[in-house]
């Protein structure tokens, strides 16, 4: 009898288990961003670096809202289905998302959407060679 008492408990666990595994995603609606420990923070002349906002669109076109956080101010626009879109901040955005003096920062980007999109990233290069 102890035997399939222990084989229905473990039927039924693995069943629960099963049930409740979901695929897991990066797609959303809302995503925030930072850009964190900002590697130019040496040299505090942030024109001096290209930086970038990557939104990667799903199967629908969506209208997108860049929101910066410490400006209070946002930008608005429309992407097509299965696009990788670049959005490159202005010198007062690149002011107000990053610290030159400790080269951290805790001002935050949203990023919202009418349709799910899958990844949204920030991208930092120097435009110094």
């Amino acid at each position: 009898m102890k035997p399939i008492y222990i084989f229905f408990i473990t039927i039924s666990l693995l069943f629960s288990t099963f049930s409740s595994l979901q695929a897991q995603t990066t797609e959303g609606k809302e995503f925030w961003l930072t850009f964190g420990t900002f590697f130019g923070h040496n040299n505090p002349l942030l024109e001096n670096y290209n930086m970038q906002i990557r939104i990667v669109t799903g199967n629908f076109p969506t209208s997108v809202t860049i929101y910066f956080t410490h400006l209070d101010v946002s930008e608005s626009f429309y992407i097509n289905a299965c696009q990788v879109y670049t959005y490159t901040l202005n010198s007062t955005q690149k002011y107000a998302v990053c610290n030159t003096t400790t080269g951290t920062t805790d001002f935050s980007i949203r990023i919202s959407s009418s349709e799910p999109f899958l990844r949204a990233a920030v991208a930092t290069e120097s435009l110094l060679r």
